[in-house]
């Protein structure tokens, strides 16, 4: 039954990826609060999620390559999918139903967590502009040193 255990494992990979999304959602929010503590500790924990998601794609992929090769199919990996949907449409429809439904909620996750470090990383280069405005201000023009050398 690999077919079980890769419905088990991209729905572990929905789980990890819905944690990201609330991860990311806090980073966000400290940021703007400019909570550097908070901060660093979803930033470790995204990490550690990221860890996860890595861990569970190789193990994906395995049971994709199994499949593959338990079913005789003569494809590349990035074609097997659609091969393998269409292996469990004709096995098993609930199944089939359980894989497609997570499919998409893999490609919606995924989607909402480009949308989010997108939004992080404009969030991010504002604050560094701002920073840089801000030191360029109280200093002066870009021309005047910052420490003085002679000392």
């Amino acid at each position: 039954m690999q077919e079980n255990s890769l419905i088990q494992l991209m729905a572990d990979q929905a789980n990890n990826l819905e944690e990201l999304i609330i991860t990311l959602k806090k980073i966000q929010k400290f940021i703007v609060s400019s909570d550097i503590e908070n901060l660093e500790e979803q930033v470790e924990r995204e990490e550690k999620i990221l860890h996860r998601l890595k861990l569970k794609e190789i193990e994906r992929t395995n049971a994709i390559k199994d499949l593959i090769n338990q079913e005789n199919l003569n494809c590349e990996l990035e074609d097997a999918m659609d091969l393998i949907s269409e292996k469990m449409s004709e096995a098993d429809p609930s199944i089939y139903e359980a894989f497609l439904l997570l499919r998409k909620q893999l490609t919606e996750n995924v989607g909402q967590v480009m949308y989010l470090n997108s939004q992080n990383s404009i969030l991010i280069n504002n604050s560094r502009n701002f920073i840089k405005d801000l030191l360029r201000n109280l200093l002066g023009s870009r021309k005047d040193n910052f420490f003085d050398k002679k000392v």
